[in-house]
Order: structure tokens, then C-alpha cells, then sequence
């Protein structure tokens, strides 16, 4: 008695799934825009307005 199991994937190959092909390219793209829009010469709390008042001297 010999019986054969089926795996849930078809036969074809994962990297030639089109939906695994998008989803590496958005990853790859979100990545990229990640790396692009990254501005390490922003500091939290610290803008123009917070700036101390100097004191007036009378």
C-alpha cells in the first residue's frame, strides 16, 4: 500500500510565482524609500521655536 501526498504548493517553482516576484519588488521599493527619505540631521524637540527667550536686562 503506497499512497502519495500532495504539498499545498503547485509545481511550480516560489521565485516563479508572480505574487512572490511583487512582493519582493514592493519590499525592494519600500526599502529604497526608506533609505532615501531618512534625514539624520533631524533631532526630535529641537526647531526654532523652542529656542530659549534670553532675559532683558534692565
Amino acid at each position: 500500500m503506497s499512497h502519495h501526498h500532495t504539498k499545498g504548493l503547485p509545481k511550480q517553482k516560489l521565485h516563479q510565482d508572480w505574487r512572490f516576484i511583487g512582493a519582493v519588488i514592493l519590499m525592494l521599493i519600500s526599502m529604497v524609500i526608506y533609505v532615501v527619505t531618512l534625514d539624520e540631521g533631524v533631532v526630535p524637540g529641537e526647531s526654532p521655536t523652542d529656542l530659549p527667550v534670553p532675559a532683558i536686562a534692565l
